[in-house]
Parts: structure tokens; sequence; C-alpha cells
């Protein structure tokens, strides 16, 4: 059986004229009641009014505050609720934000929407920030990264900017880097690494003269080319004020960024001293020929009145000539601008072999001849660098110039471009200003006790504590002697049996017999050695090591030699051996009384 079709949906009933428009353009009711279905727990729905919410002070846009209901925010969007009107949203908004006032953060936001930052921040109240030594050194250390970074970028552009101008236009393979062969792909990044270094250091070299040319004192771009600890060595330079210490009466050592950044101003002074004396001269050369021009124009004067012609000739072209060159070398402040000192130098000559960097480099002013200078100031003179190898061998650690300064002292001299009287007071004002600074500069530390000056006398003592200080010396002094003497016991040993060989040697023959008979004698028997045990022999050696007696004596110590015996004096003997001596003369007298007088020569026996 099949089934009945399904009835078909009735159509809607038309709307009434007074019923609310669609989502589009319906009425604030429409609107908002599907979204606070959800939300049925938070709100109270009352038939005479919008929706409230339990919590005190709240409001749709968020921004309102307790009383909303006595300012009339609903009372436009009520009427119509009730009548069924035709506000749409957008209108209800509008009403809303013109009805409601901001407070709190939303009113400082729109009072404060339409001035600048500086104005804001000059109304904020200055916090001081809690930083501890940890957040500090961490800053330190982003800031040092940061200024790496910087550097590192101006040193990649300074390098491909020096291969861009000696290696980017040639055609020569010869002018090209070098290209090594490897078999290995190591060997290939360090035969790489090993040309770019030395591209990298010639940049570096140049970039340093070129800095000292144009008197650069940014102290950035001397960090990217010179260690912290960087020494500059030169000759004294009496045309100009000389920085750092004298090593010699004739070299100086600049130390530091600091002074290196002195030495280039001092290189400014020099170039601005020159351009000076330049203006000066030019401006006395000026008057005098206006002076000269002057004086011809009178002697072609006096020279129109008389009768000759050719004296009149003379005189009018010498007085035209006067005036051309007058003309023709007006002063022009341009032209004293240009003038300038170069260090100039040609990278193709610059030798590299590891850390070190050796050229030539020629100093010489430019713009002399341009304003009527016979020849430029010029010298030559050879540099020698040693890069720092802890930093990759990419930053100055030291540089030697080696030039004759006495020649351009003479040249400038020629010139008459040398100002001895500015130089005096630079050099004063450098001073003066070194001085202020080592002012201002915190106090060293205090020295100890130790590093006191050697001349410095100590304090006043008295008789008895000197007394046994210089016991202790001597004691001392004789415990260290046989240690000291250690070196030289052959020597001494040598002089003693010198000493003991040439000892009696004017005696006779039965005075050297009796003092030897007296010497044995007086020699001890020798112990007999006690049996000890290893345990009481290793004891003994070390109490005779460390167990120093006042009557210690080193067995290293030479023998010290017997005293000299004046002539004809006896020898000192021990009472046993003058007993000894006494008995034996005695024996040998009563065996002399016993024989008698000795028998005439001649006679029988």
């Amino acid at each position: 059986m099949a089934e009945a079709p399904a009835p078909a949906p009735k159509p809607a009933p038309a709307p009434p004229s007074n019923a609310p428009r669609g989502m589009a353009s319906g009425s604030f009711d429409e609107l908002i009641h599907p979204f606070m279905m959800d939300s049925v727990e938070n709100f109270q729905f009352n038939e005479d009014g919008p929706p409230q919410m339990n919590v005190p002070g709240f409001s749709f846009d968020g921004i309102g505050s307790a009383g909303l209901d006595s300012d009339g925010l609903f009372q436009a969007s009520l009427g119509t609720w009730k009548e069924g009107g035709s506000k749409s949203l957008e209108d209800v908004l509008a009403t809303v934000r013109k009805r409601t006032r901001p407070v709190g953060a939303e009113a400082e936001r729109r009072r404060t929407r339409g001035q600048t930052a500086e104005a804001r921040k000059g109304r904020r109240r200055k916090k001081t920030p809690d930083i501890d030594e940890e957040d500090l050194r961490a800053a330190e250390a982003l800031s040092r990264r940061r200024e790496g970074m910087q550097s590192a970028q101006r040193r990649k552009k300074m390098y491909v900017d020096f291969l861009k101008q000696h290696h980017g236009d040639s055609t020569n393979e010869e002018d090209l880097p070098p290209k090594k062969k490897a078999s290995t792909k190591r060997k290939v990044e360090l035969d790489t690494t090993d040309v770019h270094e030395a591209s990298l250091r010639r940049a570096l070299i140049l970039n340093f003269l070129k800095y000292r040319s144009a008197t650069e004192v940014n102290e950035e771009k001397w960090r990217d080319l010179v260690a912290d600890d960087f020494q500059l060595l030169l000759p004294r330079e009496p045309y100009r004020v000389a920085f750092g210490t004298a090593v010699t009466p004739n070299t100086q050592r600049i130390t530091g960024l600091e002074q290196l950044l002195d030495d280039t101003k001092s290189i400014g002074a020099l170039a601005e001293m020159i351009r000076a004396r330049c203006w000066r001269l030019k401006q006395l050369d000026a008057k005098a020929r206006q002076v000269r021009v002057q004086k011809a124009q009178d002697e072609a004067s006096k020279a129109l009145e008389g009768s000759d012609d050719t004296a009149k000739a003379r005189a009018v072209v010498h007085a035209a000539k006067e005036q051309l060159a007058c003309v023709s070398e007006d002063l022009n402040a341009n032209a004293f601008s240009s003038i300038k000192v170069v260090y100039a130098c040609n990278a193709r000559e610059i030798l590299v072999a590891g850390p070190l960097l050796m050229c030539a480099w020629r100093f010489e002013t430019s713009g002399l001849r341009r304003v009527g200078f016979p020849s430029e100031v010029s010298v030559s003179g050879m540099l020698k660098a040693r890069f720092r190898e802890d930093e990759g061998s990419t930053k100055l650690h030291r540089i030697e110039l080696a030039f004759d300064c006495m020649a351009v002292m003479q040249q400038l001299n020629a010139h008459g471009l040398l100002d001895v009287a500015a130089i005096a007071q630079a050099a004063a004002t450098a001073r003066k200003r070194e001085a202020e600074d080592a002012k201002h500069k915190p106090p060293p530390r205090k020295r100890t006790k130790a590093r006191k000056k050697a001349g410095e006398a100590p304090g006043a003592l008295d008789a008895q504590a000197a007394l046994q200080a210089k016991q202790r010396q001597q004691q001392l002094l004789a415990q260290c002697m046989p240690y000291v003497a250690n070196y030289s016991y052959k020597l001494a040993l040598l002089r003693h049996r010198q000493n003991h060989e040439n000892n009696g040697a004017d005696l006779t023959p039965e005075q050297r017999s009796q003092l030897l008979a007296a010497a044995a004698a007086a020699r001890p028997a020798a112990a007999p050695a006690p049996s000890l045990t290893p345990q009481q022999l290793l004891l003994l050696q070390q109490q005779q090591l460390f167990g120093r007696q006042p009557g210690y004596s080193s067995p290293y110590a030479p023998p010290a030699p017997a005293p000299l015996l004046p002539v004809g004096a006896p020898p000192p003997v021990n009472p046993a051996a003058a007993q000894m001596m006494a008995a034996y003369f005695a024996q040998v007298a009563a065996q002399a009384q016993a024989r008698g007088p000795p028998a005439p020569a001649g006679a029988a026996p």
C-alpha cells in the first residue's frame, strides 16, 4: 500500500504591519535576545524592560560603571521596545556612546587620544626601575653583543669595498686573490679563510691610514680596527703635539683608544695649521703685490712724462704684467680649505704573513701647489703591524711607523708653514687638560709597606733592638753560607790548597819536621764507628739534615784555611804535644851528655 504523500508546508503568515523587522533592522530586543539565551543564569528577564545583570554596576558596552539606570541609558530603547519600534542596532549603539560618560582607563585613553607621545611621556610619572646586578650584567652583555654585530657588519662592508676597489674591475688573473687547489673539503675551507683574512687585514690597514688622514674621531669606527690594548710606536714629531709616553727621547708610544684619538686630532691640528699659514702667507703676498703694482704704475706715469718712447713702452708693459699677476692670484677661500694631509699606500705592496703585516706608505700634503707653492710636503716610511691572534687575527694589536720626521720639519720650515707658537700653545693646552683629567680620576690603590722606595730609611730603633737584629742576621748568614758556597766549592778548595802549600814556606826543615810531628800528635784517634741499624742511621741523617745546631757545619762547605804563621814564631801546640816534645828534647840532651864532649879531629877512637 503506497504511503500517502506528506502534506505540503503551509506558507508562513504575512507579518503584521506593526511586527518587528529582520536581524539587520530589527529592534534592540530581537537583536540582543539570541545572545542572552545561553547565559540565563547571569541575567534576569523582565517583561517591562531590558535584561539586567545580577552584578551591580553592569554595562553592556563594558565601559560603564554603577548608576547607569539613573543616567537613562535605556530610556530611548525602552519606549521602542514597548511600542515595538524600529530602531536599529547602529542607532542604539550611537545613543549608548553619546549618553555614556567613560571613567577610569577608558576616559584617560579617550582624553589623550589626539595628543602626542612626548606630551603623554611628560605627564607620566618617572619611576626608578628596580634593576639588580644580574639584569644589569645581562643588559650590558646584550649591548656588547649588539655592538659586536654592528661592528661585524661594518667590517664586512669594509672588506667588500676593498675587494670591489682592488679586484672588482681587474681582468688580469694575477691581480685576483689566489685560488688554491685542495683534495679535501677541510683544506678548501682553510685556504679560503686564509685568503679572505689576508684581504681583510689589508683593508684594515688601508682604513687605518684613511682614518688618520680624514681625522676620524668616531670611537666606534676605530674599535672596528684596533683592539683595546692597541699600541702605536712612532718617532717624536716636533711639528705637532705629541701624546702618549716617551719610550726613548725620540720615540713615542701611544696606548689605548683614547690616546689614539688624541693623536688623530693632532694630525687634524697639523692640517689646520698648514691651512692657516697658507692663508696668512698669501695675504702678505697679495699686499706685497699690490705695492709692486702701485710702484709699477707710478714708474709708468713718470715714464710717460718723458720723451723716451722705449722707456715709456717698457714701463707700461711692466705695469700691465704686475696688474695681471695680481688679478690672476685672487685669494680664494675654497682653495685653501681643500689643503689636507694624506697617508697613501698601495694595496698591492702590502705583505701579509700570518698575524704580521708590512707595507710602505707615504705622508704628503695635497693642495699646496694649487695655491702657488713650488712643491708638496712629503715623506716616505715603513709600517709594521701585528694582529691579535686570540681574536682571529682580525684586530690590530700593535703598529710601528718608521719615517724621517726631520725631513717633514725641514720642508715645512722651507715653505714657511711652521707655526712654533701655535704648536707650543696647543701642547700647553693638552698638558693642562691631561692634568685636569688626572685630578678627576679616582686615586690609585694604596701600596703595601713592601712597595716602599728603596732609599727610604726604616724607623728609629734602640741600641738593644739593633744589636739583636744584627745577631739574628749573622745567624741566618752563618746558616745560609754553606749553601751559598756550594756553587764555588772547587774554587774555594783550590784556594785552600794554595794557602796550605804556601803556609810555612819560609820555615827551616827542622821547624817543618817539628810542626808535622806536633800535628800528628795532636790528631785525635779515630773512634770506632758504632753499629747502627738502618732505621737509626736514617734517623741520624734526618737529625743532621734538619736539626742545625749553632756549631753545625755543612759537609759541602770547603775546609777553613789554616792561619798564616809569622816567620820565626813557634807553632801552636796543645799541652800533650808540648810534654812529648819536652820529653824528647830531654832524652836527646841526656844522651848527648852521656857521650861526653866530642873527640878532637884527628884523634884515634
